[in-house]
């Protein structure tokens, strides 16, 4: 290795050696010399906690490992510039659902795995005691309809529609379903694997049979049901019809109850404390 004098007597003349760092800066990765701060601040290792945490403190291998495994783990909820989701107490969703943005979810619903809400574009609002199904998809990210999803071939689309969805109390979507800048009103069934389009209405109390497509701006009348590619009149709903709607809403409060009470963290001690608290409830305790 050439070495001070020697260097300086191959260069030419009126070249300058220059060196972009201190050599005492080239240390080893695992060096805590080597961080994001100054070499002279690894001395004093309690003076490098920021807001940044712990990570100030690692060394920059380190901290970058660490840094990725945060970024890469399942976020249920995510703000989008000045959006931040509203999940209210006694909510449940699930590990693996997300719920971005702009979203306000009410008192004692659920949203279950594998479900996605987005309200990045727009607002979605879903009021008090509704279920979302797994695999769903509740979007308000259109101004203009699809016209691949033109189910009554009338060829047109519908422009300057509202970006936001609203969903009403006590409404059931069932596993699979895709809904889109829609308005659903109170007590709305919709059956797995649906479609509700852009600017779609489906009044209250009214039901949306399994596999079924809702055009864009179609209204479904209260307390009828429609089912079908795109969705027709069947029947209008009866009193028992109503008595078995709530005899399934009050099962899913106490299925929602249950999914929050046994929501614990992975691990086997976890597991022991969730086996413990089955066993109080077991005894009335």
């Amino acid at each position: 290795m050439l070495r001070g004098n020697m260097l300086k007597k191959l260069m030419p003349v009126g070249v300058k050696i220059v060196r972009p760092f201190p050599v005492r800066h080239l240390q080893s990765m695992n060096n805590p010399g080597n961080s994001f701060l100054d070499p002279k601040e690894a001395e004093k290792p309690e003076d490098r906690y920021s807001e940044a945490g712990k990570l100030m403190n690692m060394d920059v291998k380190t901290s970058i490992v660490e840094l990725s495994k945060a970024f890469h783990r399942h976020r249920v909820s995510i703000p989008i510039g000045t959006a931040i989701p509203d999940i209210a107490q006694g909510t449940f969703v699930a590990p693996d659902a997300t719920i971005v943005g702009d979203v306000t979810l009410g008192d004692n619903s659920a949203v279950y795995y594998g479900s996605v809400i987005r309200g990045d574009e727009g607002p979605v609002l879903i009021g008090f005691r509704c279920q979302v199904g797994e695999n769903s998809v509740i979007t308000s990210d259109s101004d203009m309809t699809d016209i691949s999803i033109d189910t009554d071939e009338s060829g047109g689309r519908l422009e300057d529609l509202e970006k936001s969805v609203t969903i009403g109390h006590y409404v059931t979507i069932e596993p699979g379903c895709y809904l889109r800048s829609c308005t659903i009103q109170d007590r709305v069934v919709i059956g797995a694997n649906s479609v509700i389009c852009e600017g779609a209405l489906v009044e209250a109390g009214a039901q949306v049979g399994p596999g079924s497509i809702v055009p864009p701006g179609r209204r479904i009348p209260a307390n009828e049901v429609w089912q079908g590619r795109p969705a027709q009149y069947v029947r209008t709903l009866t009193g028992s019809d109503s008595e078995d709607l709530d005899k399934k809403l009050k099962t899913f409060v106490k299925d929602t109850e249950l999914h929050i009470d046994c929501n614990y963290p992975i691990g086997e001690e976890h597991n022991m404390l969730h086996r413990d608290a089955m066993e109080a409830m077991q005894k009335g305790n």
